[in-house]
Order: structure tokens, then C-alpha cells, then sequence
């Protein structure tokens, strides 16, 4: 995901400079100084770190999620090297104990407000290893996946478990630490692999669902940039009396448009990578070999 990062933020970056010369200087930058400050942020993957709340969303804003995943990202070969340590039900103690003392400690630890801190989502990440190493190793039993009633049964507890997770806080008062509701991608990875051959569920196998999932972090990365340029170029048109785009229109260019770029990012960017990075590799031994005979 990082090359499309990259490819984002330098697209992000035009558009912003573009606007900042068309009378719109809360979208660009304040000072060389500002820019190299959000630049090797973004590059570095560190802004979810920023104490600054105006850099944690900056260049490309939406690109704070992966700041985060980043750091787990690092600490899931840490992490898993100690787990395979110890034995299965030690390890699953260990798990529910940290997952008990971050769920009930968490808030009280973390700077107010800061709702991008990496820190933050350090339950929903252990909740989801934990999980995912549940679904691995049921699905290795050819008995769980032929029992379609086990599989429907458990596939309707983790939904239920989903919901609770967002209601049942507000309505206990009890301190919720997941600012935006915990959309629990792992259970619903598990209701998917516990159910998927039961009635609607179907549905989710299908071709556009897939590809759609396949492309979601492209798609969440690029929106916000691709959403600029459609902005920017309904008002140029507007302003040179070229062409009025109306709101219907906008959002067709919008939708399609950040397909195609996810598709871009997703299947020709890596192409591409590939593609230079063999072209290099050919061409390094020749040029050691040249000077070796110099």
C-alpha cells in the first residue's frame, strides 16, 4: 500500500498547490517549512503521531489511518514471534488479559482528543488477531466447515457482538476509546467465513463485491484527493464560462473516477514497480561489471 500512498500524496500535493494559487489558502501550505514538515510526515508515516492537530490531516488527510496501521504493521512479527512461545491457553489468557486492561484503562492514557493516536486502537487490533487466529484454526477442522448450524450460530453471536460494541456503550455509559463507532472489520470477516454458503450471505462472493473489497484501501486513500480535483475543475470550468457540471454530473465523476484510480493504483502501479525494478536489476550487474574492467 505504500507506493499507492506515495502516488496519492504527490497527486494531493498538486491539487493543494493548484488551489492555493486560485485564492484558496487554507487548502495549500503556509511556508516551505510547513511543507517539509507535512511532506516527511506523510512519507514517513508518523503524522497519526503529530501532538499539532492541524498536521495529523494534512496533505492527504485521510492517510492517518495508514499512519496508524503502520505501527502494527511493525508490531505484528514482534508480537506473534512471542505468542508462538508460549502454549495455546497461555496465550489466550494472554490475549483476553491485555484486551481486558486496554478496553478498561485505554481512555485515561491518551492525550484528549487525540483521536488519531495509534494507541487508540490497540483493542480493536489485538481483538482482531486474536479473532483472526480463531478463524484460521477452526477453518483447518473439515468437521466445523461442514456444520453449516455451528458455522450459522456463531456467525449470528459475532454480528451480535458487532452491534453491542457500538450501542450498548452509549447506552451503559460506560467510556467508549473508538471515536468512530468500530467498524469491526474482522467480525465481519468472520460472519463472512462462518456463513458465507448460508442464504443471502451468498451475495457477498459475488464479483462486485470482491472487487470492491479487494480495492477498498485504494478507494479510501485516493477519495478525499479525487474529490478536490472533480471541485477544482467544476469551478475552472465555471469561471472560463466553459461548461456549468451540475451536482448529478459532479457525482458521477466522482464515483467513477475514483474507481478507475483505485483500479490504477491497485493492478498497474505495482505493474509498473515491477516492471522498474527488473529494468534496475539488469542494469546494476553491467554497470559493476564495467567498472570492475575499468
Amino acid at each position: 500500500i505504500y507506493p499507492a500512498h506515495i502516488a496519492v500524496v504527490l497527486m494531493a500535493i498538486v491539487v493543494r498547490v493548484w488551489s492555493q494559487l486560485h485564492g484558496k489558502p487554507e487548502c495549500g501550505f503556509h511556508s516551505p517549512a510547513d511543507f517539509g514538515k507535512q511532506l516527511l510526515q506523510s512519507v514517513t508515516l508518523t503524522q497519526s503521531w503529530a501532538l499539532e492537530e492541524t498536521y495529523r490531516f494534512r496533505i492527504n488527510g485521510v492517510a492517518w489511518f495508514i499512519s496508524a496501521l503502520a505501527f502494527y504493521w511493525l508490531l505484528t512479527p514482534l508480537l506473534l514471534a512471542g505468542l508462538r512461545r508460549l502454549r495455546r491457553g497461555a496465550a489466550i489468557f494472554a490475549v483476553a488479559a491485555v484486551c481486558t486492561v486496554l478496553y478498561a484503562y485505554m481512555p485515561g492514557w491518551l492525550p484528549a482528543g487525540h483521536t488519531t493516536h495509534p494507541f487508540l486502537y490497540l483493542p480493536l487490533y489485538v481483538e482482531g488477531l486474536a479473532l483472526g487466529s480463531l478463524y484460521v484454526l477452526l477453518l483447518q477442522k473439515p468437521a466445523f466447515a461442514q456444520a453449516k448450524t455451528t458455522r450459522a450460530v456463531m456467525a449470528t453471536v459475532f454480528a451480535e457482538f458487532y452491534f453491542w460494541q457500538i450501542y450498548a456503550p452509549a447506552q451503559l455509559r460506560v467510556p467508549w476509546l473508538l471515536p468512530y463507532g468500530a467498524t469491526e472489520v474482522p467480525i465481519w470477516l468472520l460472519v463472512f467465513g462462518f456463513a458465507q454458503d448460508l442464504g443471502p450471505l451468498r451475495l457477498l462472493g459475488n464479483k462486485a463485491v470482491r472487487f470492491l473489497a479487494a480495492r477498498v484501501m485504494e478507494i479510501y486513500l485516493v477519495h478525499q484527493v479525487w474529490f478536490l480535483y472533480v471541485d477544482e475543475l467544476r469551478e475552472g470550468l465555471l469561471r472560463r464560462e466553459l461548461f456549468a457540471m451540475s451536482t448529478d454530473l459532479r457525482e458521477v465523476f466522482r464515483l467513477v473516477g475514483t474507481l478507475v484510480l483505485a483500479e490504477l493504483l491497485h493492478t498497474v502501479l505495482p505493474r509498473l514497480l515491477t516492471v522498474c525494478g527488473n529494468a534496475l536489476r539488469k542494469w546494476l550487474p553491467q554497470r559493476k561489471e564495467i567498472s570492475h574492467v575499468r
